[in-house]
């Protein structure tokens, strides 16, 4: 027989975790489903927007996050080659920037939302979703009123709901390996070289993380980029991601709506992935909450859809001209240097990315 709930979500990144939280003890009976062993390890670049805060202490998951082993940023640096454009502290803040290991981060958000009656089931593909709230897996079917696809970038939800958009050309893939750094201070390095971009943060003790977006025809050789800065750097694992950038899918039909990346995919360098994958999760569960009757369904995902707008419009659209740069290493290399004569203009937008 098969087990019946009332929202599936696909995918226990921070989106299908949050998401999965919310409903639950909104009183929904949810399951979630991920194709990794958890906990597992994902590519990142392991920072949290200082705005997350707010929704730590709206849900009461402050006191557990704080239990995590993390690094508080002190302030970002803007680095060409080897010469510092611009450093930003951020003593102002109110809240801190946090630095933490996405495997232990997603992996702590996943039981919060198992602790909130959320039934998880990891180790498990997504073979076909139906509009009829069908999901045949791996481990076999189930039926929900309602599919989340929170599966990131490459959505099998939104592939097989028909949300996802064209693919586009995209020249760019992210890299990642995580390395041991004595004397590293506790400042967001952010590097630009001719081949891309790349960030360094220590997310704890002497454990940082270090992520690069190469251009696609580099892609192979990050350790020597790495060596370039760290010369006695040891051959590190490397794990990559790509598409690093896609066109935004539609964000559902009839009762399969797409949530984090699996709607839209942030630019790296802002730092505002996680946190706009939480608020993406949180308003379509709210959009979700508020259907009483079958009728009410479209006009719910209209609310979604608007709520979704305004939420990239406060959050990506002030650093577009950034993202513009950034999407072609070369553009992003000859012109990155002219922000040393425009301090204060870079500050205020790095501003609205953090949340001040």
């Amino acid at each position: 027989m098969t087990e019946k709930y009332d929202v599936i979500v696909v995918g226990a990144g921070p989106a299908g975790s949050m998401a999965s939280l919310i409903l639950a003890r909104a009183g929904k009976k949810v399951l979630l489903l991920d194709k990794a062993s958890f906990p597992r390890h994902k590519v990142c670049g392991d920072c949290l927007n200082p705005r997350i805060w707010a929704l730590w202490k709206k849900y009461g998951l402050v006191d557990s996050f704080k239990t995590l082993p993390q690094t508080a940023l002190e302030g970002l640096r803007i680095e060409h080659d080897q010469e510092t454009l611009l450093r930003r502290n951020f003593e102002s803040l109110k809240e801190s920037y946090i630095s933490i290991d996405r495997e232990i981060f997603d992996a702590w958000l996943v039981q919060e939302a198992i602790k909130s009656g959320v039934v998880f089931i990891h180790e498990t593909r997504v073979q076909t979703v139906h509009f009829s709230g069908k999901v045949e897996t791996s481990v076999g079917d189930f039926q929900g009123d309602w599919i989340l696809g929170a599966d990131g970038r490459n959505s099998v939800v939104s592939r097989n709901a028909g949300l996802m958009a064209p693919l586009q050309n995209c020249r760019r893939v992210g890299w990642q390996a995580h390395l041991e750094l004595e004397n590293l201070d506790s400042d967001l390095h952010l590097r630009f070289f001719s081949e891309g971009y790349s960030g360094l943060s220590r997310i704890h003790d002497q454990k940082a993380n270090l992520w690069m977006v190469l251009d696609s025809k580099v892609s192979g050789i990050p350790q020597k980029i790495a060596n370039r800065y760290f010369p006695h750097l040891p051959a590190l694992v490397w794990h990559s991601i790509t598409p690093v950038n896609r066109r935004p899918s539609a964000l559902g039909k009839g009762k399969i709506w797409l949530i984090g990346d699996a709607a839209r995919v942030v630019e790296p360098f802002t730092g505002e992935g996680v946190y706009f994958a939480l608020l993406s999760a949180e308003l379509a569960v709210k959009s979700i909450l508020n259907v009483k009757r079958a009728e009410e369904v479209a006009g719910a995902l209209l609310n979604y859809q608007r709520d979704h707008e305004l939420l990239c419009h406060s959050q990506i659209r002030p650093g577009f001209i950034l993202r513009w740069l950034l999407r072609s290493p070369e553009r992003a290399y000859r012109w990155i240097p002219l922000i040393r004569y425009f301090p204060g203009p870079v500050s205020r937008i790095i501003n609205r990315l953090i949340g001040i």
